[in-house]
C-alpha cells in the first residue's frame, strides 16, 4: 500500500503475501492526476507473489488487489507492468527457492544503477562505494543472508 500511494518513480515495487488498502488505492489514484512526471515516466515494474493457501489474505482478496494495481496502471500509462506470481505456501515471506528466484531475476531485470553523476561529480558507477550486481545467485546470497 505504501509504494501504490508514493508519488514520483520508483525503480520497482515488489510485493509478498500482500494486499492493497483501498484508501491507498484512492489516494494514489488522486495523487497520480496531478502527477504529470509521472504519466510521462511510464508503469512503475511491479511484481506481487502471493501464497495460495494463504489464509491471512486469502488468495482471491490478492488476485483482486493485482487487478486494481493493473488497473490503474493502465488508466494511467495505457499498459501495466505487473508481474503476478503464485506459489504452494501460506502467508509466508520469501521462503521458498522458486519464489527467491523470480525476486532475484525481477530485481536483475528492472533495479539497475542510474547513470547520473552523484554530487561529488563522479558517474555512480565510478564511485568506489557504490557496486552494480545483476547476477541474480550473488542477489540471491546476499538477500539469504550467506553473504558476510
Amino acid at each position: 500500500a505504501v509504494a501504490v500511494g508514493m508519488a514520483g518513480r520508483v525503480g520497482g515495487v515488489i510485493g509478498v503475501s500482500g494486499s492493497v488498502l483501498d484508501e491507498a488505492q484512492q489516494q494514489s489514484d488522486a495523487d497520480s492526476a496531478r502527477n504529470e512526471r509521472e504519466r510521462e515516466s511510464g508503469p512503475t515494474p511491479v511484481l506481487l507473489t502471493h501464497g495460495v493457501r494463504d489464509q491471512r489474505v486469502p488468495i482471491d482478496v490478492a488476485r483482486r488487489a493485482r487487478d486494481k494495481v493493473q488497473q490503474s496502471m493502465v488508466a494511467r500509462h495505457g499498459r501495466h507492468m505487473v508481474t503476478w506470481r503464485e506459489y504452494d505456501k501460506g502467508h509466508d515471506m520469501l521462503r521458498l527457492k522458486p519464489e527467491v528466484d523470480d525476486v532475484m531475476s525481477f530485481i536483475a531485470k528492472h533495479l539497475v544503477l542510474p547513470t547520473a553523476q552523484s554530487e561529488g561529480g563522479l558517474p555512480l558507477e565510478q564511485q568506489p562505494d557504490v557496486v552494480e550486481v545483476k547476477d541474480p545467485a550473488i542477489i540471491r546470497s546476499v538477500l539469504l543472508g550467506q553473504v558476510k
